[in-house]
């Protein structure tokens, strides 16, 4: 059977969304305003697919690599006194800021957005337990706090302290790597998938109807493949399964 109404008007959102970033973000367009490229219509079939993490075991060099990095600095970030680490360990992500640089919110999903793949590739190793720092523990709280405190109202998800109306483009660009860690998380955590797949539908339909008034501004126009990219992650991977729920 063919995908829902449900599915079928998400879909239809996300892949709207997209296509208006490419617009509004004048990378499509020459200046007389002439597509430089077609907006398509609807999506065209992957070129490559990139395989769950938990469908990959890296053995050898590459998993000690991976251990180092799982027992160095990478790995205790979160409890670290490092210089700079405050910016992960006092986020506003987990609700631990006392950082004055706390209105923005983009260092922690940085920081998530590899770590959080770097834990899933050794948990499916099963090398876990060469993981001294305690770092899958974190990421784990860390996970179930973002997912948890979901705004409930608008869908957003994480801070939003920079929204409506920011003036430097944080607001908008901020969530996308918590969004990126969220999706890995699901691909190792698979009990978990179809609540993150509600979270991320709400996110970028909240993003997708801000944007028409609250435009992606300065260095973050640049990061539209981001946003397009998560957007057919989702289009193509959850909204077959879970549009309906979400």
């Amino acid at each position: 059977p063919g995908p829902s109404r449900s599915a079928r008007a998400v879909r239809r959102s996300l892949s709207m969304m997209a296509a208006r970033l490419m617009v509004a973000t004048n990378l499509t367009c020459s200046p007389s305003s002439r597509p430089l490229m077609p907006v398509p219509s609807a999506l065209q079939p992957t070129a490559l697919l990139i395989p769950p993490l938990s469908t990959v075991a890296p053995a050898g060099w590459m998993q000690e690599q991976l251990l180092i990095e799982a027992n160095g600095l990478a790995g205790y970030l979160s409890t670290s006194s490092f210089p700079g680490a405050d910016r992960v360990n006092s986020s506003l992500w987990t609700n631990r800021s006392s950082h004055p640089i706390d209105s923005i919110t983009q260092w922690l999903p940085y920081w998530t957005n590899g770590i959080v793949p770097l834990v899933g590739l050794l948990e499916s190793a099963g090398a876990t337990g060469r993981i001294h720092s305690g770092v899958g523990a974190q990421i784990d709280e860390a996970m179930s706090y973002v997912l948890a405190h979901t705004n409930k109202t608008n869908g957003w998800i994480g801070p939003y302290t920079n929204e409506p109306g920011d003036t430097n483009g944080h607001g908008l660009w901020d969530p996308l790597n918590m969004l990126r860690s969220l999706l890995q998380y699901s691909q190792y955590r698979v009990s978990l998938e179809r609540l993150i797949a509600a979270a991320c539908i709400a996110h970028l339909i909240a993003e997708a109807r801000m944007i028409a008034t609250d435009p992606i501004i300065k260095w973050a126009a640049t990061r539209w493949p981001t946003y397009v990219e998560i957007a057919f992650y989702v289009v193509d991977n959850l909204i077959p399964k879970y549009a309906t729920d979400a």
